[in-house]
């Protein structure tokens, strides 16, 4: 099954639905398999617009244009080795005494001589001398006075870096797409380019919903989404808090106590805003605002005109208060989707456009919207930023133990502890109770194991998993 492609064929089109009321209930919806929602996601994504920046802040972003190497890597023939540079003519063998004719560091003149029975003490990336075609490594040289015995036989080209030999003037170093790692600015740096021509990160906000959602040490529910900040579209920094948090000691919890009715903490919002940033993205905290879908509306379009993306849980499903279908009725300004993917957890999913902006509502249940987010909205930001490898890379494990279930017509996604046995290979089991509302089983998971829909499996079956961030 692809994973990482949009080839999978949809069953049926649940997108695109007329707009009801609230209380509108679909009934026998066809699941539609979660490559091809993404896909349809993924349609309405086009890079950010990009811009120069300094290296010190090009890493984690996205090259808009790719770069050939302006000279030769190396720019010189030069040692890979501190030791002695030597002409091997003038070696017979191991027990060879040469004179010592100078010292290279490395910056020295690349116009040395080697006289000829002579060897140039050398240090690692100094010029070969003229004349010279070997390094005899330090470790099998002896000095005594102005005189060196080799001890090994020595053939031309040892421990030489020839100029070129790593990358050609014209070559192409650095790829379009691609994520630029703590290496790729190093070798932008190599050949002294101080500036890259990257991909804006997506401004991203999180809005959280519920009549029963309060903060921590912040009372009840705020009522209205916080302001955004004044960055613009795109760029800028981080999240904007909608209350001052409670002082308490280092690693210790706030001093609110717990909720004794049916109120619950909100957890997706500070969840998603973390998962946001990992994913390359710059998230916006929009707050919490309640089950009204007046309220929810126009948080909603705020945010649309300074987010590049909103994201928004609860009210993705078929209940009677869940307000989704009748959200992007209401406001998208092109095709949008109210579906449900064959998947589980994670199922309940819609998406649409105002604008530009593009608008997804996730589940309220807290490991369905992180499913969601993990398999719908990263590569979402991913693409924006423009990323050409927007997906996780998929691996092959196999089941540390059996695993039961039934079928169901969905993919099971079982949030996962990875390891390698004493043979090296991937095992994977469940890290615990596999539910939509247990953020337990998910905090202490690595992996994510994709199971096809079917029946119990056994220990030592073949899955594909994917990673997981870990901090």
């Amino acid at each position: 099954m692809s994973r990482s492609g949009d080839d999978a064929a949809g069953v049926g089109d649940a997108g695109a639905a007329v707009a009801g009321s609230m209380s509108d209930v679909a009934g026998n919806r066809p699941l539609v398999p979660f490559a091809e929602v993404r896909r349809r996601l993924l349609a309405l994504a086009r890079p950010l617009p990009a811009a120069d920046l300094p290296l010190a802040h090009a890493h984690g972003k996205c090259l808009a244009a790719s770069i050939a190497a302006p000279f030769d890597l190396p720019q010189f023939d030069n040692s890979a080795m501190d030791g002695y540079a030597i002409n091997t003519q003038d070696v017979t063998g191991p027990g060879t005494v040469l004179g010592v004719a100078g010292f290279l560091p490395a910056g020295s003149d690349s116009g040395t001589v080697l006289p000829r029975g002579h060897a140039i003490r050398i240090m690692t990336g100094a010029p070969i001398p003229q004349g010279a075609d070997a390094v005899v490594m330090l470790e099998y040289a002896r000095i005594s006075g102005n005189q060196v015995t080799l001890l090994t036989s020595s053939h031309p080209g040892d421990h030489i870096r020839r100029r070129g030999e790593n990358v050609r003037a014209g070559d192409r170093v650095l790829q379009a797409g691609q994520r630029l790692g703590s290496a790729a600015i190093g070798l932008a740096a190599n050949f002294g380019i101080s500036t890259l021509f990257v991909h804006a990160a997506p401004m991203v906000g999180i809005l959280a919903t519920g009549d029963e959602l309060i903060q921590p040490a912040a009372g009840p529910a705020i009522g209205a989404a916080a302001g955004l900040p004044s960055t613009g579209r795109v760029g800028g920094s981080v999240a904007q808090l909608t209350t001052e948090p409670e002082v308490s000691e280092p690693g210790t919890p706030s001093r609110q106590p717990p909720p004794l009715d049916s109120r619950l903490f909100d957890s997706n919002r500070p969840m998603l805003l973390a998962a946001a940033a990992s994913a390359g993205a710059n998230p916006v905290d929009l707050g919490c605002v309640p089950d009204d879908l007046g309220a929810i509306e126009k948080a909603v379009i705020d945010a649309a005109g300074r987010c590049d993306v909103v994201i928004t849980t609860g009210g993705a499903g078929v209940g009677d208060r869940d307000w989704a279908r009748t959200l992007l009725g209401n406001i998208s300004t092109g095709t949008w989707h109210w579906l449900e993917a064959a998947i589980k957890p994670g199922k309940p999913f819609a998406f649409g456009q105002v604008n530009e902006t593009i608008i997804a509502c996730l589940p309220g249940n807290p490991v369905s919207a992180l499913v969601g987010f993990e398999l719908f909205c990263r590569p979402l930001l991913r693409t924006m930023a423009g990323d050409t490898m927007p997906y996780r890379p998929i691996l092959a494990a196999r089941l540390a133990q059996g695993i039961h279930r039934r079928p169901d017509g969905k993919e099971h996604l079982i949030l996962s502890k990875v390891w390698l046995d004493e043979t090296g290979d991937i095992l994977v089991a469940p890290a615990g109770p596999q539910a939509s509302h247990l953020l337990t089983t998910a905090a202490a998971a690595n992996a994510i194991a994709f199971l096809p829909d079917g029946g119990p499996v056994e220990a030592g079956t073949p899955v594909e998993i994917t990673m997981l961030d870990m901090a």
